[in-house]
């Protein structure tokens, strides 16, 4: 019972320290003019369609083109496991 009680002890000593030193720093004031940057705005908003095109029909396609009679029209070669590199020193 010792040891768990030191160990709480300690573990609660690093979150106070870890508080008060985080505590300490500042942020920049807000600024009403630097608010509302319109392209990160239009980013946020286009992001979960970027996302969902994505999984709906970027990886179907990257599937359906890595199938096997399909490889040869498109020009894919499989991948392997074990890649070879020769490091130079130029």
């Amino acid at each position: 019972m010792g040891r768990y009680i030191q160990y709480i002890r300690s573990l609660t000593l690093v979150v106070v320290i870890i508080f008060l030193i985080a505590s300490a720093s500042w942020a920049d004031e807000y600024d009403l003019r630097q608010a509302g940057q319109p392209w990160r705005i239009i980013a946020n908003a286009l992001n979960p369609l970027g996302v969902t095109l994505d999984y709906l029909v970027a990886r179907p396609l990257h599937w359906f083109l890595h199938l096997k009679p399909v490889d040869k029209l498109t020009g894919h070669s499989q991948f392997t496991e074990k890649k070879e590199y020769v490091e130079t020193m130029y």
